[in-house]
């Protein structure tokens, strides 16, 4: 006597096919934060955050970066000066300019950029291979005003401690296991 099991066979077949769909419905927010300190003699003062969002191959980041306290004296032309926005990497040797800090006339500033909307600066694939490194906030002269340490982004299975100013969140991770 010859015994079917077409639904045992089925079923295998429909759980391999569909491990790889449910990794690519997983989506992971990797988020880093900090304060930023004036490297001058100013009050000035600044906070970051950077979120990496994935899902399957896709990948959208975003930065936001908020100071006070920056110097906002208008120039003859009644102009105020000009911040940007920079990463270094951890070994020093790349940096980046990711462009130009709204400044307002009180001294307070915001940077917001997004992968979706903005471009990258040349020679920079991801926001997060500056892990480790330096934002800094510096003037038209290149002189640097407010300066941070960027944290080091964890993994899903990385062990997380206090003090480190990076999580991370998984949704659809149970459907892995």
């Amino acid at each position: 006597m010859r015994i079917r099991t077409p639904g045992i066979a089925a079923a295998t077949l429909a759980l391999v096919l569909a491990v790889p769909a449910i990794a690519a419905r997983t989506r992971t927010s990797q988020v880093v934060n900090g304060r930023l300190a004036a490297q001058d003699d100013s009050e000035a003062v600044g906070r970051f955050r950077f979120e990496t969002f994935t899902k399957g191959d896709r990948v959208k980041e975003s930065m936001h970066v908020w100071a006070e306290g920056l110097d906002a004296t208008e120039d003859d032309g009644g102009e105020l000066p000009d911040y940007n926005l920079w990463l270094i990497d951890e070994s020093g040797a790349t940096e980046a300019d990711f462009g130009t800090v709204h400044l307002r006339a009180n001294g307070k500033a915001r940077f917001r950029w997004k992968s979706t909307r903005d471009d990258y600066p040349e020679d920079v694939d991801e926001v997060r291979d500056f892990a480790g490194g330096t934002v800094e906030l510096r003037d038209a002269a290149d002189g640097v005003i407010l300066s941070g340490d960027i944290p080091d982004y964890i993994g899903v299975d990385d062990d997380n401690e206090r003090g480190t100013h990076s999580r991370v969140t998984a949704l659809g991770e149970r459907n892995l296991h």
